[in-house]
């Protein structure tokens, strides 16, 4: 056993936050480590109350979930909650993290949340790795997570792997094996002057997509915050048109907007639109710059309250509704034009 795990073990039962989502994301990869860390944990286990709670979609597994985590800390317990998705095409499960529904606990250091599926496995924890974005607090503690919901195609997941399952034969190893995270979520951080702040995560070109966008405003966040990584353009125009498509979402939401981008283009984007401070695209393999960065200072805004959100896209359908009927109209009553009468004005010679 080597030092490094005896260490990490000690911090789990110290009651790191920390080491332990490091620790589970260590047992869902399959890493090497893992197996050693279980054995050094295994002699402190067996002092917690294991509660199963499964059941058909819709059923009220995450509000009986989210009550029963009221309870036990209202008796001074601690909580730890484990969310599976059954995702799969042999249990026709779905999405059961609904971290929505227990957003009361955010910012609770008793409660550790975390969603996991089972993508194409029966049984028991899969073999997910995801995105994370990892919210630290001023001591260093992890005050909430979230895992990238809309994965890219062919590159975090092959589609349709999971009704050909020998696809992952001719794969190379671990790709496309990440996983999915169970849907939107907030994370919550106090500010220097005492205000709560609502962040809302979108990893990648999550940015991008109107449908999902919408489920995150309809969580009223304060400020959307943008993680993703353009190195692979370059110092191109994709990173550029990134930033330019990423001004929708501030508008349709009416918030404002901190993209992180690892290669640029980072910006501040407020609530109408506006490119307040940008950072610069850079081709960190071919012609690479000095790093760079913004400190922002970012108005507190409260999202959510849109004629978009409200409504989606009724406008559009309105519109096309609107075309086509206009364009039958004129199918079945064709414009006549009618026949130019002579000039009755003009002299006529005899």
């Amino acid at each position: 056993m080597t030092s490094a795990i005896e260490k990490w073990a000690a911090q789990i039962r110290a009651g790191d936050v920390r080491a332990l989502s490091r620790a589970v994301s260590s047992i869902e990869n399959r890493s090497p480590e893992a197996e050693d860390l279980l054995k050094e944990l295994f002699p402190h286990t067996g002092r917690a109350y294991r509660i199963g709670i499964t059941g058909a979609p819709g059923t009220g597994k995450s509000t009986l979930v989210d009550r029963l985590a009221s309870h036990y800390r209202a008796e001074k317990k601690t909580v730890g909650i484990i969310a599976v998705d059954p995702s799969s095409p042999f249990t026709g499960g779905a999405i059961l993290g609904d971290r929505i529904r227990m957003q009361s606990h955010v910012g609770d250091a008793g409660i550790f949340i975390r969603s996991m599926a089972t993508r194409g496995y029966l049984g028991g924890l899969a073999q997910s790795t995801g995105d994370a974005a990892l919210l630290l607090d001023a001591k260093g503690a992890v005050v909430g997570s979230y895992d990238k919901v809309r994965l890219l195609a062919f590159g975090e997941y092959v589609p349709a792997i999971d009704y050909f399952p020998w696809l992952r034969n001719v794969l190379p190893a671990g790709a496309g094996r990440f996983t999915a995270g169970a849907g939107p979520t907030l994370m919550s951080l106090k500010g220097p002057a005492g205000q709560t702040w609502a962040f809302g995560p979108v990893i990648c070109y999550e940015d991008l997509l109107p449908g999902f966008l919408r489920r995150v405003g309809k969580l009223h966040p304060n400020l959307l915050v943008n993680l993703t990584s353009d190195s692979w353009f370059g110092a191109t125009t994709e990173p550029w048109e990134h930033l330019a498509l990423s001004v929708f979402a501030t508008v349709e939401m009416r918030v404002g907007m901190v993209r992180s981008v690892n290669s640029g283009v980072s910006a501040l984007i407020d609530a109408n639109g506006r490119v307040l401070q940008k950072t610069y695209a850079d081709d960190p393999y071919r012609h690479p710059r000095a790093a760079d960065g913004i400190v922002v200072s970012a108005p507190r805004m409260e999202g959510g309250d849109t004629m978009y959100l409200r409504y989606g896209n009724w406008f559009v359908y309105l519109c096309l509704a609107v075309t086509l009927l206009i364009g039958l109209r004129s199918f079945r009553y064709p414009l006549v034009r009618s026949p130019s009468r002579p000039d009755t004005g003009r002299a006529t010679r005899r």
